[in-house]
């Protein structure tokens, strides 16, 4: 049976943990900051988006959000295009490597981008909250 201070004690630190690992901005900024200026990644990218038109089928093209990207740092195989293929550039990374994306949305709406298969910090997973504006880049 708990006691009144283990109940707080246990009550707090799991407070503490939640806003700790919740990827809220207030709870992670002191973090972030002291360690921006630490990190160096070891594949540095630019990713770009913009409206563009695609054959698909025969007649009109299609339109369609074309992504493009480059490799800033890092082996040029991190990146690859896949021919005749309007879908996002595939980025290729190795366990417990470092990457920074530079994301320029040069579409007509807001955008987001979603990590699938990378961990990162909740706050640079592509929420609603985190939308990018056109013309607006996003590190």
């Amino acid at each position: 049976m708990l006691n009144r201070r283990q109940f707080l004690y246990l009550a707090g630190a799991g407070a503490a943990s939640v806003l700790k690992y919740s990827g809220l901005p207030f709870a992670t900024s002191a973090l972030a900051a002291s360690k921006a200026s630490d990190f160096s990644p070891d594949v540095e990218l630019s990713l770009s988006a913009k409206p563009a038109e695609v054959q698909i089928l025969p007649g009109r093209p299609t339109t369609v959000w074309q992504y493009s990207g480059q490799v800033i740092k890092g082996d040029p195989g991190n990146l690859a295009h896949l021919d005749q293929s309007s879908l996002v550039p595939v980025i290729r990374v190795r366990r417990h490597q470092k990457v920074r994306i530079h994301f320029k949305n040069d579409l007509p709406a807001r955008s987001i981008i979603h990590w699938h298969g990378l961990h990162v910090p909740a706050n640079m997973d592509g929420h609603p909250m985190d939308v990018i504006s056109t013309g607006e880049t996003f590190t």
